[in-house]
């Protein structure tokens, strides 16, 4: 069996901490079949860039207090954002002006959109915008702020210098409801959301169906204000309707009608 490199082991050390939710040094040396003092220093590593709490004996995954690391966030439900992707990027042509956030699902939106023309896309999302910048002829505005580790992205600090009106922006959320709207765990992804919104003539939710109900903590876009949400055929049908009641177009794979405007 061919052991992992360094990088690729830490990797899966987080992956699995995200999952189990502690994890000891001697169990994790055993999984990968190096020494407790190789995992030791893979933990301290891990540690250093906010992706873990070291414990006597092993480590445990972090508190909620963002929105997780964006490689983590890229394999969790990736089938799932992967078709909500293929769905979202038919709303965008060539010429468009979009906003994309942070999310893993965007990023993938942003791979299906490598082939079209005069696109312009703003982004906060590190990853995305070298993806773009390297894999398509789409002109990319990175917003700036303070740099964040976890999440690949920039706390947004302000949005001078885009253009007024965006025509579409497509966000992920940690939380979707139809009674408070889309909610974030981190304060600074939320406030950068809430800063480039107001752009937005139209404004799409990309949220698998896991982020029904689920807790989080800064509500940053009332329901109401949503164009449309894309998801996938798992989301509770209860929720779904209620969405649809306030007149939000709702996207399962198998919802004929069209986007209303949020003009």
């Amino acid at each position: 069996m061919v052991r992992p490199d360094e990088a690729e082991r830490r990797e899966s050390i987080h992956r699995a901490l995200e999952r189990l939710g502690r994890a000891t040094v001697a169990d994790l040396a055993r999984e990968f079949g190096v020494s407790t003092v190789t995992i030791r220093k893979d933990l301290d590593a891990l540690e250093r860039r906010g992706l873990l709490t070291r414990i006597h004996g092993g480590a445990t995954r972090t508190t909620l207090k963002d929105e997780g690391s964006f490689p983590f966030r890229l394999m969790d439900a990736a089938e799932h954002k992967r078709d909500i992707a293929r769905r979202a990027a038919r709303l965008v042509h060539s010429g468009d002006t979009i906003a994309l956030d942070s999310s893993s699902t965007c990023h993938y939106l942003a791979r299906e959109l490598l082939e079209l023309r005069d696109l312009t896309v703003i982004t906060y999302s590190l990853a995305t915008a070298s993806l773009l910048l390297d894999g398509s002829s789409a002109t990319v505005f990175l917003l700036g702020g303070q740099l964040r580790r976890s999440s690949r992205a920039t706390t947004l600090i302000h949005v001078d210098g885009v253009n007024d009106r965006i025509d579409m922006g497509f966000f992920g959320a940690h939380g979707a409801s139809y009674e408070e709207g889309l909610a974030e765990i981190s304060m600074e992804e939320a406030d950068s959301k809430r800063a480039l919104t107001p752009r937005c003539n139209r404004l799409y939710a990309l949220v698998d169906s896991s982020k029904f109900g689920a807790t989080s903590y800064h509500v940053w876009l009332p329901a109401q204000r949503v164009t449309g949400l894309i998801t996938d055929g798992e989301a509770p049908a209860a929720q779904v309707e209620r969405w649809r009641d306030l007149g939000v177009y709702v996207d399962t794979g198998s919802w004929p009608s069209s986007p209303r405007s949020n003009d």
